[in-house]
This record gives structure tokens, C-alpha cells and sequence, in this order.
């Protein structure tokens, strides 16, 4: 190889040399975007009725519910679609979690999916929010298309419930051992069995599941046997009407007596 040649070389290397660390002095670090911390607080679930017209006080459901100890919330950034999960435990309302993001808007879901029949209640929440160079709160409001069966647990030997569309299990004992109960998908046709502790005999009900009505039944001996009182608890509340019969009392909802 001639000089010129290596000239030539030595020129197009050193030119191109030149030129990467023009190129690299021109460019300019992106900055690092700045985090805020977004605080994250589950509202109760919402279920009241209206107040009656007639003025009827609405007695508030006692029955806490019960969650999946585990749910993920997920966060979407709209404008760089960049996904973050956060692990929450759905049985602690009252403890808000939180996360850091950047500024910007976001969308967020968290569903916990169930079957016909659960001893959780599946829900989901979602929404949208912004990210501001300030702290964030964001209050989730959960949702559920599912209805509560409880069986209060006197004089109860065994109570199954069963569907067209789902096999029969066994109702699920409260951590008290005071009730059993399950949740339900609502729309479903629901058939409650339940043999009671005294005489042994089968008791049933038929059952038209609405999402979030709360229906409690109740055993009462009496001297003939073994009778089914139905508290109908809608949306978590409940309208006690106390008809005497006798020295009889039983407990209906309104709707029962149109």
C-alpha cells in the first residue's frame, strides 16, 4: 500500500473519529423524570338503599365482607403506555398503600375474578387519575356484580347451596363460626338446602341472586319444628317489618308484603 493510500486511511478514520465526538457532544441527556408519591385508599363498598318513604328506619348490615388476602392494581401511564403493578391486600381498607410515578395521567384497574359460588367477594375498580409535581390521593371505588347468602349458624346440621350452571358445594364458616355463608354471581338461580340439628329435616329456598343484596336466613324452633326466617338485606341494608302472628315474629322486607 502506497502513502497516499495511507494517508487516505488515516484521514477517513480520523475524520470519522471527529465526527462521533461532535455527534456525542451534541446530544443532550434526557433529564431524569421526576417521581411523586401517589397514594392509593380503598373506599367501602357504597351499597345503601334509599330511605323509605314512609319512613321506615334501615337497620346496617353487620356482616364484614370477605376478600382475597391478594389483589394487583394496575397502572398504565397513557401517554408512554408503561405499566407498574402494585400487591395490595384487599382486607385492609382502612391501610392505604402507596407508589411512586412520574408526573403525568394514568389509568388504573384491579379485578378479582370468582366463580358462581365464592367464599371471597370478587370485585373491580377502576378509573383514571393525574400525577402532578404535588403529592397524589387517590380513593379506589370497588364495584361487585356478585349478592351475599348468610345462614346464621343455630339448629344447622349442613346447608348446601347449588345452581343449573355451577355444582352444589357446602356454605363457608364465618371465621366467628357464627354464620355461614357464600357469595353469589348475580343473575343466577340459586337453590339453599339445609338440614337442620333437631329433627334433621331438609329446608329450602329458592333463590333469585341481585348483585350487592345481602339475604340472611335464620332457624327458629318452634313447637311444631324447625322454621325459616328470611332477612333480605338490600344493598348491605335491611327494612325490618315485624308482623305478629300469634306470639309469633317474623321479619320481612316490604317488597315481601306488595
Amino acid at each position: 500500500m502506497n502513502r497516499i493510500a495511507l494517508f487516505n486511511l488515516a484521514l477517513i478514520g480520523f475524520l470519522a473519529s471527529y465526527t462521533f465526538l461532535l455527534s456525542s457532544c451534541g446530544e443532550k441527556e434526557s433529564p431524569t423524570p421526576q417521581l411523586q408519591t401517589v397514594t392509593f385508599s380503598i373506599k367501602s363498598f357504597d351499597f345503601q338503599m334509599p330511605t323509605p318513604a314512609d319512613g321506615r328506619l334501615s337497620a346496617v348490615s353487620f356482616w364484614n365482607h370477605i376478600f382475597k388476602n391478594e389483589a394487583v392494581l394496575e397502572i398504565i401511564n397513557l401517554e408512554t403506555q408503561q405499566q407498574t403493578k402494585v400487591t395490595y391486600n384487599p382486607n385492609n381498607f382502612s391501610e392505604a398503600f402507596s407508589v411512586s410515578l412520574p408526573t403525568g395521567n394514568y389509568r388504573y384497574k384491579s379485578i378479582v375474578e370468582g366463580g358462581v359460588f365464592e367464599s371471597f367477594l370478587p370485585f373491580f375498580v377502576e378509573g383514571e387519575f393525574s400525577v402532578t409535581n404535588q403529592t397524589t390521593d387517590v380513593i379506589l371505588e370497588a364495584d361487585t356484580d356478585y349478592g351475599l347468602i348468610t345462614l346464621k349458624n343455630n339448629f344447622v346440621k349442613s346447608a348446601t347451596i347449588s345452581a343449573s350452571t355451577a355444582p352444589t358445594k357446602d356454605l363457608t364458616l364465618s371465621p366467628d363460626q357464627q354464620y355461614r355463608y357464600t357469595y353469589i354471581k348475580s343473575g343466577t338461580q340459586a337453590s339453599l338446602k339445609i338440614i337442620d340439628s333437631i329433627f334433621e329435616n331438609e329446608l329450602s329456598r329458592t333463590i333469585d341472586v341481585v348483585k350487592k343484596r345481602h339475604i340472611n336466613f335464620i332457624l327458629e324452633r318452634s313447637n311444631g319444628g324447625i322454621n325459616v326466617l328470611d332477612l333480605i338485606i338490600g344493598p348491605f341494608e335491611y327494612e325490618e317489618v315485624i308482623l305478629p302472628i300469634g306470639e309469633r315474629r317474623i321479619n320481612m322486607t316490604s317488597d315481601e308484603l306488595k
